[in-house]
């Protein structure tokens, strides 16, 4: 059941004790019964403005497109994305995403873009690629992740991107006491890089975002990339809402 608007500022005002005494992200979660990424998101915004609070929920954030700007999306989608700084002149839900945060400062849900896109008729897909050509794209990409940065790996599935110049040896890490159970193996490469393959098949989506939650708030200088064995899970709610949480969370799709 949702929080009513009294009973949610209850909630942050806790939340805020909570943050100032220092306990850590998981207890909050668990205390005041919501999801770890509500809470990384409460903190941030409590840490870049302490008088958040007093604000109310929803303050700051720019969500809507006006219709000023709704015609100069409709221009620049004419135009082509390389103009904008992406790597080709594919468009893409993502990239509109995107170039609606960097020129436009506006943070637009999937759900409110797609009703924007059928009312000017305009709909972008994935391009149809080989199986041949989109693993060696989907190889390069990932290796150029890795040189930009840096990022702890996860790979979710036997994936056919090449690690033989990537392996070192089989290193132990430092893990949270909340980590030590997942079943993974784990292997250090010479850039200091880390990969995690999951073994266990009954984890679920909720212990696999744990995970990563708790991975994030150990190693908080790096970004972690997550290659998942079912590409259904990048169009499930939960998993598009903890992932727009992170900006230091990235996908190989």
């Amino acid at each position: 059941m949702a929080l009513t608007t009294k009973s949610d500022q209850k909630t942050r005002e806790k939340a805020v004790q909570y943050f100032k005494s220092g306990k850590r992200k998981r207890e909050i979660s668990e205390k005041l019964d919501i999801d770890i990424a509500t809470v990384y998101r409460w903190e941030k915004k409590f840490l870049e403005d302490k008088h958040w609070l007093e604000k109310g929920p929803g303050a700051g954030r720019h969500t809507k497109l006006d219709l000023t700007t709704m015609f100069q999306l409709v221009e620049n989608l004419k135009s082509n994305p390389v103009e904008f700084g992406f790597e080709n002149n594919l468009w893409t839900n993502s990239r509109i995403q995107t170039h609606l945060r960097k020129k436009y400062k506006l943070d637009v849900s999937l759900d409110l873009l797609l009703r924007f896109l059928n009312r000017i008729q305009m709909k972008f897909e994935r391009p149809k690629k080989s199986k041949a050509l989109s693993e060696n794209l989907k190889n390069q990409r990932f290796l150029d992740i890795l040189e930009e940065h840096k990022p702890i790996v996860f790979i979710e599935y036997e994936s056919k991107l090449d690690f033989s110049s990537l392996y070192d040896k089989k290193s132990s890490i430092k893990m949270p006491n909340e980590l030590r159970n997942v079943y993974a193996k784990v292997v250090m490469s010479p850039g200091g890089h880390l990969y995690f393959r999951f073994y266990d098949k009954t984890i679920t989506l909720q212990n696999t975002l744990d995970f990563y939650s708790e991975l994030m708030e150990f190693h908080i200088n790096r970004k972690i990339l997550m290659i998942p064995m079912d590409f259904k899970i990048l169009s499930n709610p939960k998993f598009k809402s903890f992932k727009s949480q992170f900006p230091k969370f990235l996908v190989l799709d």
